[in-house]
């Protein structure tokens, strides 16, 4: 057995002493793990379709299981043929009592996983070009889709760029939705609710911040004509946006700005053409970055913002690493990655191979959570690492034990016991279908 030394010794004092409640213990927990599937942690985050909203949304496993009803939800899928990224429906969910040991699958990129040790993950397979999947403690590459087009079932989900001006005013908005993002607030009139000022901060390294971002709201909202000021705050330039119209218009789109908060890229750009995504993507890390001489540094307070700012680069080639708490985190990406955004499409992988860099014990829950997906049988985690299914149809594996043949003193305590476990059940009235209970009969 691959244990090591100090679980042996652990394991060994009950080989040596054991009693009738050692045993049933020992054997109430092996039917446990028979009827359990293969879970995720309440808390793991994974990418959710809104069939009615026409959106994705983050949830934890246990946020998916209060609000889940059949019809309601997709995942995002990865197609081992095809090697595309897929909308597919979430046709189930279960919570059970958790008696599995939990671990932490993190890889070099950033992403973490809290999954029982046994949930499988995909990984490459031993031919060139296949996939196959292993349990989280066997794994040492983590297999994350990229270079796709995100899935709606929307028609018309980005801007309308049929003419020039239509295009001019699409990239002025794209680029004001950065820079309101990056560190943008609304502010309401204390006197006056219906007065509302937007307040973005102005990026100390461009040149004539006040006149560019002037012309800037200009051509995004043509037919307006809002009273632009700037108001000075301690080292901080902010250029304010009176008017309640532009006002509406960013909360519709972004939230409550400022990624720090709940800020959320729009699904003009989420789904958007290739030029507003480029235009989006170069403007937040224009503003939001510290640059060194091969690479920027983007500074998130969000996750959620991060792991969607994370989700728009993958579907265009990209791959941003990160690390940081659930207080502050830090974005890596290559400026040579930036400047060619899918600049040849054909060249580019379909999906990125990540080292495991560590596999932890984790907190056990009391509760864990199986997702199934019809068709491909996996799903994207909110870090784009693809999960398998616990089981098709939420099905736990058949098993079975023989008794009868071991007549010994620890085979006679061992058979009692697992039949005590079995019939007092799984809880709350459930009964354990597993194991099988088979009796032989010595002639």
């Amino acid at each position: 057995l691959d244990i090591d030394a100090d679980t042996l010794t652990e394991i060994r004092q009950y080989a040596e002493y054991h009693t009738d409640r050692d045993t049933y213990q020992a054997m109430e927990g092996l039917v446990h793990n028979l009827c359990t599937l293969a879970c995720l942690d309440p808390d793991e985050r994974i990418w959710v379709y809104d069939y009615a909203k026409e959106e994705w949304t983050i949830y934890t496993a246990q946020e998916l299981d209060v609000l889940y009803t059949s019809g309601k939800f997709g995942a995002l899928s990865y197609n081992l043929k095809t090697k595309e990224v897929e909308l597919q429906p979430i046709t189930a969910i279960k919570k059970s009592k958790n008696t599995k040991r939990m671990v932490r699958l993190a890889d070099t990129t950033g992403s973490s996983e809290y999954i029982t040790y046994d949930h499988r993950c995909l990984t490459k397979g031993k031919e060139v070009g296949t996939f196959e999947y292993k349990r989280a403690k066997e794994l040492t590459e983590t297999i994350i889709p990229c270079n796709f087009t995100l899935p709606t079932t929307s028609i018309k989900p980005g801007f309308k760029e049929d003419t020039d001006q239509d295009k001019t005013r699409a990239f002025a908005l794209t680029e004001l939705f950065a820079y309101y993002l990056n560190d943008g607030c609304i502010a309401f009139d204390d006197d006056d609710a219906s007065t509302t000022v937007v307040k973005i901060r102005m990026p100390k390294n461009l040149d004539n911040a006040k006149v560019y971002f002037t012309d800037l709201c200009k051509r995004a909202f043509p037919e307006l004509n809002p009273k632009m000021y700037v108001e000075k705050e301690k080292n901080i330039d902010r250029f304010c946006i009176d008017d309640e119209s532009v006002a509406t218009t960013l909360i519709e789109s972004c939230g409550f700005g400022n990624s720090k908060y709940h800020g959320f890229i729009p699904k003009s750009i989420m789904h958007g053409s290739l030029s507003v995504k480029r235009v989006f993507i170069r403007s937040l890390v224009r503003c939001a970055s510290k640059k060194t001489k091969y690479k920027y540094f983007l500074t998130f307070y969000s996750k959620d913002f991060l792991q969607q700012f994370r989700l728009l680069l993958l579907s265009l080639g990209v791959l941003m690493t990160y690390s940081g708490d659930k207080h502050k985190y830090t974005g890596v990406v290559y400026e040579s990655d930036i400047v060619n955004i899918n600049m040849y499409p054909d060249n580019e992988p379909s999906y990125i191979a990540a080292n495991v860099s560590n596999i932890e014990e984790a907190k056990m829950p009391e509760f864990v959570y199986d997702i199934e997906v019809a068709k491909n049988h996996n799903f994207m985690s909110a870090d784009g690492v693809v999960l398998k299914n616990s089981r098709a149809g939420s099905q736990v594996p058949f098993s079975s034990i023989n008794f009868g043949t071991d007549t010994t003193l620890e085979g006679r305590m061992v058979i009692k016991n697992i039949l005590l476990a079995t019939e007092a059940g799984l809880g709350n009235g459930e009964t354990a279908i597993f194991p099988i209970s088979i009796f032989r009969m010595r002639k």
